[in-house]
């Protein structure tokens, strides 16, 4: 079982995010797969064509196509945030652990090493937020993460 407060952790030039929700599989894989949900957790405008060739686009600059698209379990697909690791690769896993458990798992790859630091914090909150939304309604602003990141919360 993950433990549901692990942060970011670089592993060589990647960074690797996981967090246990309390949802059902197939709750986690929604809010990633539909763009309304996206839009309220992790972007604006969000605009998503998830399938194998398929592309994502957001308001941040956020972009890319989808590598590999396994429903429920695993969406794999290029980043090209052109100011953030672009030409990188991320994977997102949905792992059951219980009927209404997930843990989530992000790993982004194909960084450099001034990558790494930003995109640890980017997919600490981006999971945090998730968690929030998924489990309470309520998604987690980014700059109100960093504020509580800053005083220690």
């Amino acid at each position: 079982m993950s433990d549901p407060g692990l942060g970011a952790r670089p592993v060589g030039n990647e960074v690797i995010v996981e967090r246990s929700i309390s949802v059902p599989v197939e709750r986690a894989y929604s809010a990633w797969e539909d763009p309304a949900q996206v839009a309220t957790w992790f972007t604006t405008r969000a605009e998503q064509d998830v399938r194998v060739g398929g592309r994502y686009a957001n308001a941040d600059g956020d972009s890319g196509e989808y590598l590999e698209v396994v429903p429920r379990e695993r969406l794999r697909f290029t980043w090209e945030q052109p100011k953030a690791a672009p030409g990188s690769n991320v994977t997102v896993e949905f792992l059951p652990e219980a009927e209404d458990i997930v843990t989530v798992r992000i790993t982004h790859n194909g960084l450099t090493a001034d990558d790494v630091a930003g995109l640890q914090d980017g997919w600490d909150w981006a999971l945090d937020s998730l968690k929030s939304f998924l489990e309470t309604g309520t998604a987690i602003p980014y700059e109100d993460w960093q504020s509580r990141k800053e005083m220690g919360y």
